[in-house]
């Protein structure tokens, strides 16, 4: 599955995993990183949708920032 910039969004793990992760010893570090992750994911969509600038030139489907 992929969306916005072609990223698999659960990559970072999916959130509704993080009950699973209170029984493991290192559940904050896992998410930690999955917040921080999905973070840098939304500033990259952030940027390539509202900081875009416009062009003529055709998007290429599948393209990455």
């Amino acid at each position: 599955m992929q969306h916005g910039l072609g990223r698999d969004p659960h990559r970072h793990g999916h959130a509704g995993a993080a009950a699973m992760w209170c029984e493991e010893g290192d559940a904050e570090a896992q998410l930690v990183a999955k917040l921080e992750g999905d973070l840098r994911d939304m500033a990259d969509l952030k940027a390539a949708v509202l900081d875009a600038v416009a062009t003529d030139e055709p998007v290429e489907r599948g393209a990455r920032a």
